[in-house]
This record gives C-alpha cells, structure tokens and sequence, in this order.
C-alpha cells in the first residue's frame, strides 16, 4: 500500500500526519491478521504537493515499491496532476482528502475509473459554509491559497455565497509559505466585511493569524479542516 502525500516542503504538516495515520493504520491491521490473512506493507513517497512531484510519486511507488494501491494526493493540485499517471498505470487511487470539484468531474464512468475520492469536494463544502456564515454575517472576505485547492475553493465559495445572500467583499490569492500578508489585511480593512474565510494550510493560517490580530482587525474568521492541526491551535 503506498501514501504520497507532501513530506518537505511549505505543506510537509500534511505529510507529516499521512505518515502517522498510515502507519498506525497498517500496524492496527497487521495486528488482526492483515487484509485476507495477508500482511499489508506501507511504503510513502513525497509530493510535494506539486503535480509534477506527484507523477513522480506515483511512479516511484509503482514502479519501485511494487504498491498495489495508492492512498492520496492530499493536495488538489497533486491529485490532478497524478490522476493520469495512475490511469495509464492502472493502478487505484483512493483520494483522502482533495477537494476540488474537477476531481469528481473528471472520475468515474467515461473518465477516469482509477480514482476514487472518500471525502466532499469543495462545492459541497461551500454551500453549508455559506449557509452557516449568512446566518451572521452579511458581507466576507476569502483568502486563498494561490493554486488548484485555493481557486477551486473560490470558484465554488463565489457561487455558494451569492446563493446564500453574503456580499463577496474581496478575493485574495497567497503564495504557500508567504511571510507577510498586511497587503492583504489592508485591503480587508479598507471593504471591512463582516467575516473572513480562510483556504489555507496550518502553518500559513497561524501567520495570518497573528498579523491579523496585530492590525487590530476583528472580524470573525470562518476556516475549514485544512487548519484543524495542533500546529494552528
């Protein structure tokens, strides 16, 4: 069984608790006997959280390590990018956690029958966030993240909010691992939404963050699973 996931990197967090799980996971099996009275094998390979760091992966895993499966990307924009490979290998992946909705459009029947997503896609996500946010707020702001999962994010926050009443004030795309984000506050400052959402990883949410409350800005921030890490908190 193979995990690709980003393991260095600005998004190594993510990595770091694919690591953890797939082995407790596999350890937890093996203990019980394993799949069919077969003993599972864990191998993990870097992505970087790029597409083409997840072809990479992908081959690696397939191509060395002999997987029978792949667990992964993580990332949406490593999800798109490894999707091919694993059709022309025909090799099953199971998607754990990328949410941009052209993965689901592109899998199944007529597309792609190597890929198989477990978790909702960002549209999904995007009209219960909408709903529970209209509910207090009538004006936000999004920050996102400057790549697939940040702007498949916003394409379908963008749809979600008008249909749920919230005025998109302002849309800001980032660069992963940027240091400074008071342009960004001080165009949020300047709109003055009622709320801000966030389409970002841990570690960059922890930066904004500070900077955030340091610009004396106190609106309420809305942010999804990608920051519920022990890092953030």
């Amino acid at each position: 069984m193979g995990f690709a996931s980003a393991i260095s990197g600005p998004s190594a967090i993510t990595g770091e608790g694919v690591i953890w799980g797939g082995t407790m996971i596999v350890e937890e099996f093996n203990a019980r006997g394993g799949i069919m009275g077969r003993k599972i094998e864990a191998y993990f390979a870097d992505n970087k959280a790029t597409p083409g760091e997840a072809v990479s992966a992908v081959r690696r895993l397939v191509d060395v390590d002999k997987v029978d499966v792949i667990i992964g990307q993580t990332h949406s924009g490593a999800c798109l990018g490894a999707m091919p490979i694993v059709k022309e290998l025909q090799v099953p992946m199971v998607i754990e956690s990328c949410s941009n909705p052209k993965i689901r459009e592109l899998s199944g029947k007529g597309g792609n029958e190597w890929t198989f997503r477990v978790n909702i896609d960002d549209e999904i996500m995007a009209n219960t966030f909408a709903k529970s946010m209209a509910r207090s707020a009538k004006s936000a702001s999004m920050i996102a993240q400057n790549d697939d999962f940040g702007r498949g994010a916003a394409a379908a926050y963008d749809v979600a909010f008008k249909r749920a009443g919230v005025k998109l004030a302002s849309t800001e795309f980032f660069d992963r691992g940027q240091a400074d984000y008071r342009p960004l506050m001080t165009r949020i400052k300047r709109t003055a939404p009622d709320a801000v959402l966030l389409v970002m990883l841990a570690s960059d949410a922890s930066v904004f963050m500070r900077q955030f409350r340091e610009l004396g800005l106190t609106q309420k921030i809305y942010a999804r699973g990608s920051v519920a890490t022990v890092e953030f908190l």
